[in-house]
């Protein structure tokens, strides 16, 4: 006989009105007005079906990874509508991050397709992600440091990625045209909380194009953390070597800044603009440099091509 596993709630009980104006208006409660994307974010987790929990089970798993200062409430949003609703609250230092979410039944295909489309990423994981039947959305006011701005999303990104493992099918950040399957997730906050604390392709993309015989590559989301995005034209066709060396070079210089330490990103001054494709510009924040890392690019002896496709 097959039994149906049942979520388990943690302390529901949500006050209506701040979740009318947090998930309508954008008002976060103690918070200035927060409608720019400056001052927010706004996640989706995608699913396959209605996430399954356990509320004292997700909590520990959270504290395990972020410390025992975590808060969470998480339930059904009344005893009418039994549609996922939560709160988490993390202090690290003094700074708080405060996470609002809610859960929607219904396919969001056409939102999330252009940040899907131009992802890295297999056919079978887009595929995946783009017949979801469900999606968790979530809000989160996004202030302090550039580190402290990452631990709130990282935050978010943990919750998703431990709320219902088997019917997860990856997170999007429309706002800066992200998409993380969810074996990439899981991986990225192994890596961040361990020694690389790589967090390329978790919380600021990084892509590239051809431009005639060349290829440039670029990033997309750091405006997030005050850096501006980078624009990296180099000469050739693409080789594996170049890529992981211009992978590294950006991740260096984006440590460096969430570190406090000084960014040749941000020291770089913006030359005349080349001419990009449309498409690259919107994904592009409003601040971007054209950078040349100061270093040699391996050239190896074969042309090692890397499996990765061009977005254009």
């Amino acid at each position: 006989m097959l039994f149906r596993r049942q979520s388990v709630p943690l302390d529901p009980g949500f006050d209506e009105s701040i979740y009318r104006a947090i998930f309508l208006e954008g008002k976060f409660p103690g918070k200035k007005d927060t409608t720019t994307k400056k001052e927010k974010a706004e996640l989706w987790a995608l699913f396959d079906q209605p996430p399954r929990y356990n509320g004292l089970d997700l909590l520990r798993a959270l504290r395990a990874l972020h410390g025992i200062h975590c808060t969470l409430r998480i339930g059904p949003r009344s005893a009418q509508n039994p549609s996922l609703r939560g709160y988490f609250c993390h202090q690290h230092g003094k700074a708080v991050s405060e996470i609002w979410f809610e859960s929607y039944s219904g396919n969001i295909s056409d939102a999330t397709r252009p940040a899907i489309a131009v992802s890295p990423f297999s056919e079978k994981e887009k595929s995946r992600a783009l017949s979801q039947k469900v999606f968790v959305r979530f809000l989160l006011p996004l202030g302090g440091t550039a580190s402290a701005k990452l631990s709130t999303l990282l935050c978010a990104y943990s919750i998703a990625h431990f709320l219902d493992g088997k019917a997860f099918c990856g997170l999007v950040d429309p706002d800066n045209f992200l998409f993380v399957p969810p074996s990439l997730l899981a991986a990225g906050i192994q890596h961040y909380y361990g020694a690389s604390q790589l967090v390329t392709h978790l919380v600021y993309g990084f892509n590239f194009y051809r431009s005639g015989s060349d290829t440039v590559f670029f990033t997309h989301g750091l405006n997030r953390f005050g850096l501006p995005d980078a624009v990296i034209p180099t000469a050739g066709e693409l080789e594996t070597a170049s890529y992981h060396s211009i992978l590294a070079a950006v991740h260096t210089q984006v440590l460096h800044h969430l570190r406090g330490q000084k960014s040749l990103l941000v020291q770089s001054k913006k030359i005349p603009p080349r001419e990009l494709p449309e498409q690259v510009t919107a994904m592009l924040g409003k601040r971007w440099v054209e950078w040349r890392p100061n270093q040699k690019l391996a050239s190896p002896a074969r042309k090692d091509r890397i499996a990765a496709r061009p977005l254009l």
